[in-house]
């Protein structure tokens, strides 16, 4: 749908994306051989969301498959769903199991031309109708026949490969199988940005500002609780903090920091929880550096947050700071005049000191191990260094900084996902105006979030998963385990740029980078892997100069957390009963858990969400409006999909929002990327239940 509306005014839109998953076919005169087979399966199911559109699933009985059909069911629904002459990208593989000459003439004789050929599983790319389509399965010769689909990005694949998404939903039982606490999002804890500051306008960012020199405990659905920007022309010294100009859109110019924050904890209100962070109901304080940054900048930054977050002081008792995130450096992180001791320090003093976990993007130079490219302050073995994985988990980025393949003083600690992030855009900033024209030229315009690449990206990930583990086990501290280091004594950091001079640091490790490390997958498969490793902490987990010990597990990590947390104290009273460490949580998780299905009977399963939409209308003649998705899980069996939309539309007489739209509720019902139902605000559709046991 595409509306046309004037620049420079204020506009409120929104599409709410149903997409049904079902593989049942419709109608149409594609449909598939009917089948003698008959086969019913019943299952009991339930879905979760967080309000806003219903959608609503009956049970029934479901569909049989026909194994002889060789045509994709996916290929059915788009070919019910396209006209009879209508052209459509497809691949071919034969029961020959080659693609030659002789498969080329069985294309040819349906009037289909073999445009390319696949070699190591053969097979043919054409083009062809539906019609066409239909008269090629009947060859007995023709195996399968797919279609050439689209495929999009999105930030829930990064939350689904660590795990996230299914922290959210783990619980630590009793004896009876009974949940002990509550949900582990990231509640009750604070995570510092440290970047080029926070668009608090945006939705997925709620500004609840608070005064640092009189803080309160910000309630649970708070979100950027303290927003400010360096103030560049102060001279002399000053109480940290108190150089900071208070702001609700501190990053003005860059928009990095704005999409650091939303993949540490937004809480995706601008896309119906699609693009929701890591650790979505956790707090955020945005401290924008600016955007000439030096090495005065940078550590007063991490000076205010030495003295927000340090035991006792009144900031740490109502905001509980335990993270600050750290995209940038090192480039030019450091002046002349400057031995680099001095960011260093006050890293260390910030983790040893305030208990807090400090973490640095391990830098995007790339290398093949011959040398050191790792960010220095990534390299301090108090702080967590993340290296970029490609966004599925399968392979290395190919810019990640890599260490010296020799020297694993140098190594990254952690990685996470880094490469076409998806996370929140802000307004008129040098990032968000670039990428916003270039996704419009693709027709993939989208006001509210970008995707980009960077360990920048990856780092965020793991601050989320680190606010996950400070509420699972607010316990944490200091371990007694050093860094895996090749140096005796304390370890030489040596700046890249050979632009400062080396410093020198502590060999401690916290309890959370050892949480990481022990429950990180390591990475055999895919692109830009490392040619040797190292034993780890565990004599059985290897690292390398590349991912250092792998991908973050989040389930992993957390279900590790919640057991510390137990046997520290068992009675939850808030003082510790036994001296547990993470190896003794680590060997009493491997005991304990497991892995079930919560079942409910009922003849009807609901699934509800929320969004929050509004837009700013720039000069652009691009029309303002987007797509929110959310998707939803329909149990093989289901008969009938309701969904319903409701919300509040904003007065059309507003003086400072002269224009406005209605919000459409639409669905997908085969996930190809195309609406095929439109509701006017409601949805009714009969499905025939699917063919995959909880498809």
């Amino acid at each position: 749908m595409v509306l046309d509306m004037a620049p420079r005014q204020w506009l409120v839109f929104a599409a709410v994306v149903l997409i049904l998953i079902s593989s049942a076919a419709m109608p149409s005169p594609f449909a598939a051989p009917e089948s003698d087979a008959e086969s019913e399966t019943i299952h009991d199911g339930a879905g979760r969301g967080d309000g806003g559109a219903t959608s609503t699933a009956s049970s029934g009985s479901e569909a049989a498959v026909d194994q002889a059909d060789p045509v994709d069911p996916g290929l059915r629904v788009k070919m019910n769903m396209s006209l009879a002459n209508e052209s459509l990208e497809l691949i071919v593989q034969f029961d020959s199991g080659v693609a030659g000459d002789a498969e080329r003439a069985i294309l040819n004789q349906h009037g289909m031309l073999a445009l390319r050929e696949t070699r190591v599983v053969p097979a043919l790319f054409t083009v062809g109708t539906p019609l066409q389509v239909q008269s090629l399965a009947s060859e007995v010769a023709v195996r399968w026949i797919e279609w050439n689909s689209p495929r999009v990005y999105n930030m829930n694949l990064t939350k689904q490969v660590i795990g996230a998404q299914d922290v959210w939903d783990r619980r630590l039982l009793d004896a009876e199988g009974r949940p002990t606490g509550p949900a582990i999002t990231g509640s009750g804890v604070t995570v510092v940005v440290l970047d080029s500051g926070i668009d608090a306008t945006h939705p997925d960012l709620d500004w609840d500002p608070q005064l640092v020199t009189s803080p309160s405990k910000p309630k649970p659905d708070d979100k950027v609780i303290w927003n400010a920007k360096l103030d560049h022309g102060w001279v002399g010294s000053s109480p940290p903090c108190s150089l900071w100009t208070p702001l609700q859109n501190s990053d003005t110019t860059s928009g990095h920091g704005t999409h650091v924050a939303g993949s540490v904890a937004g809480n995706g209100d601008a896309s119906a929880g699609d693009k929701e962070g890591i650790a979505p109901d956790a707090w955020l304080i945005g401290l924008s550096m600016g955007e000439a940054v030096a090495t005065i900048d940078e550590y007063s930054g991490l000076e205010c947050t030495f003295e927000m977050s340090k035991p006792g002081s009144t900031t740490q008792n109502a905001w509980n700071v335990r993270i600050v995130t750290n995209s940038w450096g090192p480039g030019f992180p450091f002046d002349s005049y400057d031995p680099n001791d001095l960011t260093v320090q006050i890293i260390e003093k910030i983790v040893l000191e305030n208990n807090v976990n400090v973490i640095f993007a391990n830098g995007n130079d790339g290398g093949d191990g011959s040398e050191d490219n790792s960010n220095i302050f990534a390299k301090i073995p108090a702080a967590i260094g993340v290296a970029a994985a490609n966004r599925d988990g399968i392979g290395m980025a190919d810019f990640s900084s890599r260490g010296q393949a020799t020297n694993r003083d140098t190594w990254p600690d952690i990685a996470a996902p880094g490469v076409g992030i998806w996370s929140a855009a802000a307004r008129a900033t040098l990032i968000g105006g670039a990428i916003g024209v270039g996704d419009a030229a693709d027709n993939e315009l989208d006001y509210y979030y970008l995707a980009i690449s960077g360990t920048s990206m990856a780092t965020p990930h793991v601050a989320g998963l680190v606010a996950l583990l400070w509420q699972a086990a607010p316990s944490m501290r200091m371990s007694d385990v050093d860094e895996d280091l090749d140096s005796p004594g304390e370890v030489e950091l040596v700046d890249p740029t050979g632009l400062a001079q080396p410093a020198f640091a502590q060999r401690k490790i916290h309890e959370a980078e050892l949480i990481l490390k022990i429950s990180a997958d390591y990475i055999t498969e895919g692109e830009n892997l490392a040619t040797n490793f190292s034993s780890g902490i565990i004599a059985e987990h290897p690292l390398d100069y590349v991912q250092g010990y792998g991908l973050v597990n989040a389930q992993r990590a957390v279900a590790i957390a919640l057991v510390l947390q137990q046997l520290r104290d068992p009675n939850n009273d808030g003082e510790e009963d036994a001296n547990v460490t993470v190896f003794d949580a680590w060997e009493e998780f491997q005991r304990t858990i497991t892995d079930g299905i919560e079942h409910y009977k009922g003849d009807a399963l609901q699934s509800q969400w929320k969004g929050e939409f509004a837009v700013l209308s720039s000069a652009s003649d691009f029309p303002p409006s987007s797509s929110h998705d959310h998707q939803v899980w329909i149990p093989a069996g289901t008969v009938r999909v309701t969904a319903d939309l409701t919300y509040q539309a904003i007065s059309s007489g507003d003086p400072f929002c002269t224009t406005t739209a209605n919000l459409h509720l639409v669905a997908d019902t085969d996930g190809d990327g195309n609406y095929d139902l439109t509701g006017s605000p409601d949805i009714n559709k009969d499905i025939d239940g699917g063919t995959a046991e909880g498809a």
